[in-house]
């Protein structure tokens, strides 16, 4: 069996194991607000686009319906080649496109002859995208990757993160929440690697508004923040 987290494109997770494949039993469902649901009605709630982390390091983003991988979507296996296709009830259907990732830009259309553009490109610096595609831009679910072995995984607008996204630093620090015009702006998390975290409001990137500190001792610092100093 293996592990797998999604992360739908507004916040919203959903824990599932997988067998042969396939989605085996049923998940474990967080809601951006807070709200845990398990069982029948935590499958019920995972329904959208979003980005599957498996715990083999495969990635899967695309739609989901009731837990399942159904609509379409794009499979890193983890080889260098990524699978596009439409998926019905987590199982693969109809023509798939397989992508090298070489650099290339490439065009889909799914059942329905709805077109889709994907690129996927790994240069000599070592950056990476993988992800949607709109007017030449990196724009919808994507994943980047950056030489210093820091990544991004959620959505872009127009070559910029914006909306809700996972950064991972290099130093295992992690920022889980809201973006605009690619910086952390909204409601977000930040966790640490030491196991302190600070959950609150961020303005370009600072902890700015309301907002909290755990640390990793249990100690909290809780108030109004303005441009990463806490205040009150």
């Amino acid at each position: 069996m293996i592990h797998a987290v999604i992360t739908f494109s507004n916040g919203d997770r959903y824990e599932i194991v997988y067998q042969n494949d396939k989605k085996y039993g049923y998940g474990k469902f967080y809601s951006i607000d807070g709200n845990v649901v398990q069982g029948l009605n935590a499958d019920q709630k995972a329904n959208g686009e979003g980005i599957c982390v498996f715990e083999t390091g495969n990635r899967f983003i695309g739609t989901y319906e009731n837990g399942n991988r159904h609509g379409h979507g794009i499979l890193l296996p983890g080889n260098g080649i990524i699978q596009a296709c439409d998926w019905i009830d987590d199982v693969p259907k109809g023509q798939s496109l397989k992508i090298w990732l070489t650099g290339g830009l490439y065009e889909w259309k799914d059942t329905m002859g709805k077109e889709r553009w994907y690129r996927a490109y790994d240069d000599e610096h070592g950056n990476k995208y993988i992800g949607n595609i709109v007017c030449d831009k990196e724009h919808g679910l994507g994943i980047q990757f950056w030489p210093n072995n820091s990544r991004y995984e959620g959505n872009f607008i127009d070559d910029k993160k914006h909306g809700y996204g996972i950064y991972f630093y290099t130093d295992r620090d992690r920022y889980m929440g809201e973006w605009h015009n690619d910086e952390p702006n909204g409601k977000g998390l930040l966790i640490w690697s030491n196991g302190t975290y600070y959950q609150g409001e961020f303005t370009n990137g600072k902890k700015h508004g309301y907002g909290k500190i755990i640390f990793a001792n249990g100690q909290i610092q809780e108030g109004e923040w303005r441009n990463d100093e806490y205040v009150i």
